[in-house]
């Protein structure tokens, strides 16, 4: 490492401007996947509150960690001597270990957890949502047919099992609580498992390479 490269310091403001840019991006890959990031994290935040509410939050903190996430990058990565686009991808890399680590712990200290059918990360939770346990009679502990429930009556025959498809209202795809964007979907989801882990890489490759690509230090 050059004297130079060591005495370099980092632009905040530039970085700051491009964890913006970034955010935005990492926002719109989501999207392209059908993650919507800010209804998620308000969700969380506030799950008893009001979809726009909800969406004000998450949209704040969403974009908090994106600027802060940003200013750590030009802290550790200005100094270092390899092409913009590397650390864009090393950082995106670390980005994903952060995310699939603290995710789960977010939500289990919110009372989530894979356990809990009533996940506060789950923005379809909320009892507004029809098709939440506290509002669908057939989600109930005394319905034999719960598909919570370890039983033969728990399968796609059963109009009220969320993944019945066309026969369940609640499992049709005009239901943002059926989609594949939803992580705490029963029927699966991209929220789990290999093509999860492949999403979030993909999301923060993303955000690493625009935040690099713009911040050029």
């Amino acid at each position: 490492m050059s004297t130079e490269s060591m005495q370099k310091s980092p632009d905040w403001g530039r970085a700051l401007v491009a964890g913006v840019i970034a955010t935005v991006a990492i926002t719109l890959s989501m999207l392209v996947q059908g993650n919507n990031i800010f209804l998620a994290l308000g969700g969380m935040l506030m799950p008893s509150a009001g979809e726009g509410m909800k969406y004000v939050v998450g949209g704040l903190m969403h974009f908090m960690i994106g600027i802060v996430y940003a200013l750590v990058y030009a802290a550790i990565f200005t100094r270092v001597q390899l092409p913009s686009l590397a650390k864009g991808a090393i950082w995106g890399v670390i980005l994903t270990v952060v995310a699939l680590v603290m995710m789960p712990v977010m939500s289990s200290m919110l009372g989530g957890g894979a356990g809990n059918p009533c996940n506060p990360c789950n923005p379809c939770a909320a009892a507004a949502n029809p098709c939440s346990p506290a509002a669908n009679p057939c989600a109930s502990a005394a319905n034999p047919c719960n598909p919570c429930a370890q039983n033969p009556c728990a399968t796609a025959k059963n109009p009220c099992n969320p993944c019945a498809g066309a026969a369940n209202p609640c499992a049709q795809a005009s239901n943002p609580c059926a989609g594949a964007g939803n992580p705490c979907n029963p029927c699966g989801g991209s929220g789990g498992g290999a093509a999860g882990y492949v999403w979030s890489l993909i999301h923060h490759l993303v955000y690493g390479l625009v935040l690099a690509f713009v911040y050029k230090e």
